[in-house]
């Protein structure tokens, strides 16, 4: 409970973060965002709707390169009017304010406002100049605090901020050119009349497909997708330590009914029904749910303050991780409903015990006719919770699936252990033999401790080796295949030139790629239009809308890349004749295809710059997108879009660090529209970015493990005191303290390895499978975590063992027998 109140809480805080600094973070209380400058007859339709005394501002921004005499850098550029900003206050470095009323300089000089690293990137003072496009900008103060940027999560490119009125001068704004304009609205109505007043104008402009309409809550909430995304993922490892905790419970359970068994029998003699005692023990599980959720609360209070410490800037220090009433009710009847479901399988049990059971001591619990379904409501509200917390029907059925395999693997893993260790051990040794016989003996015991410790060893070894996939694949070029400069919004007159510029500076232009931008409008003649009136309330109907509503860049291509291949279906069948009577081909990528429900023969219909082009889908790709190739969704065949307005993209191979830097300053001085992605950076800030969500999850395995050393420990001495006579009578018999005491520490001890090197295994085999998937290749194996997982999973099962069932081992035969009589 204490991992799934610490993930809830910090959700918690998101949420809470969000809704007070949302108008802030989105400057507006009401944005309308598009991809092209709003006609007149769109304005005025907005302006038929906004309520009087509405404010409006109008924002643009871009990404593209800032040059200075020594560098260049990618940045975004923010381009605004003499009402920025509508909420909060922009905070420079000469320590003056800029609020909505402050006089701008920006909007009347060719000056500029930059983040305080291009200080450093583009080695300059401030009081130099810059260069954007062809226009130059005066520096004249660094932006120390940015109320429009999101404070949760990472700024992903340093920002200069330029008037609006000037951003035409650069020459940025040209055909094919990627800006994204904004309408900030600022309006005195509450949050529910601007949802009303978001569906008004969503209605008016809903043939604009490029155009989104978000209020200030829903904006600031796509700022911080990163952190929502790594609180979906932090969700489900916490639920795998509640299913762990699940698990240990209904087993302990179980054996605590078959020791009452003569208490529930006296119960029953005198007069109670067995709805009663049901109802009993339904009320002990609701006490000991609010104990459990006191003892977790303490240590989620222990927990939370290590979020912020291992996740890095991820987390902003304005968030504030506190418990809410809310979040500890809501955990503490998902863990008080969980524990009842999970035990309900023995507890329904009592409905069949009979008094005469008391001249009967032995008789355990009586087995129910088809029990596995008395499993079925926890196996469903487990399902249901998973979709809960990953917000996804898709991502929460593959975990569920995942967890019983990985529990299925792990079981027959155990069996197969333990019959080679039984069959295997040829010569008689008595402290071996004896701990090996009540491991087999204890089957139940010995299979939820196994489960219990494995899926922690799973855990704990798959991150770190995922991650160290990942950066081997990424960093090193002769794996990863990476190129080093990534090259976009080349206009088309300017291929031949560059080229012959760069081959000029020993080296070359690869994967030169067209690029339409276009907007799907039909799916086999079904129009297809995303509803902003509706609600997305889980991943798949966000990632659907997001497909619906965005606008696509098209490619013509007459093969597959390096990082492409076939799945299903056909190459192109060369240049499109326009003569035929066959439609243009396309070819898909996978994952698209899944989402939007196509496969082969679908007809998608295309509106580029209000052309409409109809064209079929004759095959089916995967796509590498981890190897920073120029890659596309959607691919047409050569003849069809070659007059259509376009940009082209390209990629230039690895080159030293002295050789790229130069190449790069080069470029931006002979072609300054081009804007240069330099890939080895841009890797190494994802790979940041990865780190501190890979340090976030740890600690959620490691509450994971530590839930599975608990099951371990409980379950070792609820085993002890009921094997207590089984000790005396070793003992009676001639057996020494010492070797009882190896024994048990045998049976921990091979507990320990078996579950080390099982989870070792099942994390190197699906890394493995990840790996593959993910970059063409089996990665590289990282011994570290397996190293440390072999040695110290061991160690911390013998420790536990040994604490759990020390005391029990120790009683005297004496006092035993005594007891007994």
């Amino acid at each position: 409970m204490a991992g799934f109140l610490t993930v809830n809480s910090f959700k918690q805080a998101i949420e809470t973060y969000l809704s007070a600094q949302s108008k802030q973070m989105a400057g507006a209380d009401l944005i309308i965002n598009s991809r092209h400058p709003l006609t007149v007859q769109e304005l005025h339709q907005i302006n038929q709707i906004l309520p009087p005394q509405t404010q409006i501002r109008q924002e643009a921004s871009l990404f593209t390169m800032v040059s200075s005499h020594h560098a260049s850098r990618l940045v975004q550029v923010q381009a605004v009017d003499h009402q920025y900003p509508f909420y909060g206050t922009l905070e420079l470095s000469d320590a003056s304010q800029i609020t909505q009323q402050t006089a701008k300089a920006i909007n009347s000089h060719m000056v500029a406002w930059i983040s305080p690293e291009l200080l450093i990137q583009l080695d300059m003072q401030l009081g130099d100049s810059i260069k954007l496009g062809i226009q130059s900008y005066r520096v004249t103060n660094l932006i120390q605090k940015d109320p429009s940027a999101s404070t949760v999560g990472f700024a992903v490119l340093p920002k200069v901020i330029i008037g609006l009125h000037s951003l035409e001068k650069t020459g940025l704004v040209v055909v094919g050119s990627r800006i994204f304009y904004k309408q900030a609205l600022k309006t005195t109505l509450g949050l529910n009349d601007l949802n009303t007043l978001k569906h008004q104008l969503a209605n008016k402009l809903e043939t604009a497909e490029d155009i989104k309409i978000k209020t200030h809550l829903q904006a600031s909430r796509e700022l911080s997708r990163l952190l929502t995304y790594l609180n979906d993922y932090l969700g489900l490892v916490s639920l795998i330590a509640l299913f762990l905790s699940g698990v240990g419970a209904t087993y302990l359970f179980r054996s605590l009914l078959n020791k009452k068994l003569k208490e529930i029998a006296i119960f029953l003699s005198l007069g109670l029904q067995h709805h009663q005692l049901f109802k009993l023990y339904v009320f002990k599980f609701f006490i000991l749910g609010l104990i459990a959720a006191l003892l977790a609360t303490v240590l989620t209070a222990w927990l939370l303050p290590l979020l912020p410490a291992v996740s890095g800037n991820l987390i902003s220090d304005k968030l504030q991780l506190t418990l809410s009433v809310e979040t500890l009710l809501t955990s503490s009847l998902v863990v008080i409903i969980g524990g009842l479901l999970f035990c309900l399988p023995p507890l329904l049990k009592i409905n069949s015990v009979r008094p005469a059971l008391l001249f009967n001591e032995q008789q355990p619990l009586p087995t129910l006719q088809k029990g596995w379904l008395a499993y079925l409501p926890a196996f469903v509200f487990y399902w249901a919770l998973s979709c809960w917390q990953a917000q996804s029907f898709w991502i929460g059925n593959v975990f569920v699936v995942s967890l019983l395999a990985t529990i299925l693997l792990l079981a027959l893993l155990l069996v197969l252990v333990l019959l080679l260790l039984k069959s295997g051990c040829r010569k008689p040794h008595f402290v071996r033999d004896m701990a090996i016989l009540n491991l087999t003996r204890h089957k139940a015991s010995t299979l939820t401790c196994f489960l219990a410790l494995g899926m922690g060893a799973v855990l704990v070894n798959i991150v770190p080796q995922l991650y160290k996939v990942m950066e081997n694949q990424l960093l090193n070029p002769q794996q990863g295949h990476l190129p080093g400069l990534f090259l976009f919004d080349i206009q088309e007159e300017q291929i031949e030139p560059l080229s012959r510029f760069i081959t000029h500076q020993a080296t070359r232009l690869n994967y030169v790629s067209p690029m339409i931008q276009a907007r799907l409008i039909a799916i086999n003649n079904a129009p297809i239009q995303a509803d902003q009136t509706a609600a997305q309330h889980t991943r798949e109907q966000q990632w659907e809308d997001r497909l619906k509503r965005r606008t696509y860049n098209l490619t013509i291509r007459d093969q597959l890349g390096p990082s492409e291949k076939r799945l299903s279906g056909r190459p192109f069948s060369g240049v499109y004749d326009w003569g035929s009577d066959q439609l243009p081909e396309i070819s898909v990528e996978s994952n698209f295809a899944k989402r939007l429900g196509l496969k082969l023969e679908d007809q998608l219909t295309f509106d580029i710059q209000e052309v409409i082009i109809e064209a079929k889908v004759v095959s089916i790709r995967s796509v590498r997108w981890t190897s920073f190739h120029p890659n596309f969704y959607i691919q047409f065949q050569k003849g069809v879009l070659e007059d259509s307005p376009k940009t082209y993209i390209a990629a230039i191979p690895p080159l030293p660090l002295a050789q790229k830097v130069q190449l790069q300053n080069a470029i931006v001085k002979q072609f300054p529209n081009v804007s240069i992605i330099d890939v080895a950076n841009s890797v190494k800030q994802i790979l940041s970015i990865s780190a501190q969500a890979k340090n976030a999850i740890s600690l959620m395995t490691w509450v994971t493990l530590t839930a599975g050393l608990a099951v371990l420990f409980f379950i070792a001495r609820f085993q002890a005191q009921e094997r207590q006579f089984s000790f005396t009578l070793l003992k009676v018999l001639g057996c020494q303290f010492s070797q009882i005491r190896q024994i048990a520490l045998y049976e921990f001890a091979i507990l320990g390895f078996v579950t080390a090197l099982s989870g070792t295994l099942l994390s190197l085999i699906t890394t493995g499978l990840l790996s593959f998937v993910l970059f063409d290749g089996m990665g590289t194996f990282y011994w570290q975590p397996v190293l440390s997982s072999l040695l110290l999973l061991p160690l911390l099962t013998l420790v536990t063992g040994f604490v759990a069932t020390n005391k029990y081992l120790k009683t005297k035969p004496l006092q035993i027998l005594n007891n007994d009589s």
